[in-house]
């Protein structure tokens, strides 16, 4: 996980998945960020020496960091004022050709596409499963780590980007004043 360590990221949901997704001692649970749950995640790696706090990094790092996780997993919960609204850690992982394993929150599913595996909000067994599937059938984590850098290069390239504020702005400049 990279980000906000806040409740509505699901950070509570995503520790009891992975307490239930049985998966084998050399599987590690990574966080990279800070937040008002930091207390709640170190409490949890008192218990289990496979989840690990890391904190911040900085901007420049990111792309390092990307590099180096075999998947990231955004498993945003909707609240009653909030929803994810873009999520940029996950196109950050697709061009980096990391698999996503994120929730249905938001704008979620339109951000991964076909790219990654969406599961349904707060359900444990869903995302236990899914946990389980890409840390263990490494032709899946491959089709999807295949899948997430092909996402980024024809739908989130500076390129494509560029084109698209392009068409934001053009649209914007023809419309008539109210």
């Amino acid at each position: 996980y990279v980000g906000r360590l806040v409740a509505e990221k699901g950070l509570e949901w995503l520790l009891e998945s992975w307490r239930t997704a049985n998966l084998p001692d050399h599987a590690r649970l990574v966080f990279i960020g800070q937040g008002p749950m930091e207390t709640a995640i170190r409490a949890a790696a008192t218990t289990d020496a496979r989840i690990r706090l890391i904190g911040p990094v900085l901007f420049e790092q990111v792309p390092t960091v990307m590099a180096s996780i075999d998947a990231l997993v955004l498993p945003s919960l909707s609240t009653r004022d909030w929803s994810e609204q873009y999520g940029r850690v996950i196109t950050e992982a697709m061009a980096s050709g990391v698999p996503v394993i994120a929730s249905d929150s938001g704008a979620i599913p339109d951000v991964v596409g076909d790219a990654g595996i969406i599961v349904s909000e707060g359900s444990t067994t869903e995302l236990a499963a899914t946990l389980r599937r890409v840390a263990l059938d490494p032709e899946f984590h491959r089709t999807l780590a295949d899948a997430s850098l092909a996402r980024a290069q024809t739908a989130f390239s500076p390129a494509i980007e560029a084109h698209r504020l392009r068409d934001f702005w053009t649209a914007v400049a023809g419309r008539s004043a109210p």
